[in-house]
């Protein structure tokens, strides 16, 4: 079961990395998001306010 488990997640593991990029670049346009930087908000605080699910 384990070796299942390992197998799964090795093969999977880009796909999902693929979805989340992705995702990020879009959200990174949008307008609350460039707002945040004009307000001078650090990156880090954007990451996890606005585009961490």
């Amino acid at each position: 079961m384990l070796k299942c488990i390992v197998a799964v997640a090795v093969t999977w593991w880009s796909c999902c990395a693929c979805l989340a990029r992705a995702e990020v670049l879009v959200l990174r346009n949008q307008p609350f998001v460039l707002a945040a930087r004009l307000m001078g908000v650090c990156t880090l605080r954007i990451i996890l306010r606005h585009m961490r699910p």
